[in-house]
């Protein structure tokens, strides 16, 4: 259900906010919005479905359905509205699987699809790419993700330097950790709606920090309950106070 996410935007900008299937959105109705013409817009930015392209999918499908997942029609409507917008820069992020070869090619889709846009239209957008991890930017989050910047005029972006790493890493500041984002927070009675549950719930409290349900197969230190690395890890996972937390599902 996105009402929520919508609602958190509408409290939080005084621009206008959408709520539409893309399928049905026009490039004409951003502009529109915007009071801009086709080519004004400084920066669009865009974050398709990742689901198609993840580990997620990987460890569920076999193998990621790529282009073939019906949520992967989004980057033609995104593409859609880019060419109808014609901003100066482009800002896409998605998960790294995004640059794959095959089924995951999302990011040769999108290329293709930018030189077509070059071409009928004169432009001469220039793809640079990276993959960052928030972390490494002051996020208590191990995030990694592709960013694809997209410059109309075929200008190099370069994407800014990390901020944040282990003392090792040589960075001035050292990763916000878990704890530093929510161990401040005062603790109450846990909502019966908000505690966890499932056949395996129990075990938790019995997982150290840092680790998953590796900890009750053979190669851990619990009881040998689970086959090696067969769930998916964050299965039973606890995050550890001294470290970032995972990217959580």
């Amino acid at each position: 259900d996105a009402a929520p996410c919508v609602a958190s935007l509408r409290a939080n900008r005084v621009s206008e906010v959408f709520h539409s299937d893309i399928a049905k959105v026009k490039a004409a109705t951003l502009l529109s919005a915007a009071g801009a013409q086709p080519g004004e817009i400084a920066l669009l930015t865009a974050g398709p479905p990742c689901q198609p392209f993840s580990k997620s999918a990987n460890w569920r499908y076999g193998a990621p359905r790529g282009l073939g997942d019906p949520r992967a029609e989004t980057l033609q409507h995104m593409m859609r509205i880019i060419e109808g917008v014609l901003p100066q820069v482009v800002l896409i992020e998605n998960v790294p699987g995004f640059a794959g070869e095959g089924a995951r090619a999302g990011l040769k889709s999108i290329e293709s699809a930018f030189g077509k846009i070059n071409r009928r239209h004169g432009v001469a957008y220039r793809l640079s790419t990276a993959i960052l991890d928030a972390a490494e930017y002051g996020v208590p989050q191990h995030r990694r993700r592709l960013i694809m910047v997209f410059d109309r005029g075929g200008r190099a972006f370069e994407m800014p330097k990390a901020t944040h790493g282990s003392v090792d890493g040589g960075r001035e500041q050292s990763f916000v950790t878990t704890w530093d984002a929510i161990g401040d927070l005062q603790q109450r009675d846990i909502p019966d709606e908000l505690r966890a549950r499932g056949r395996w719930a129990d075990l938790l409290p019995s997982i150290p920090e840092g680790q998953n349900y590796l900890w009750h197969t053979e190669r851990g230190g619990g009881a040998p309950l689970f086959g090696y690395r067969t769930r998916y890890w964050s299965f039973l996972l606890k995050l550890e106070k001294t470290r970032p937390s995972w990217t959580l599902p």
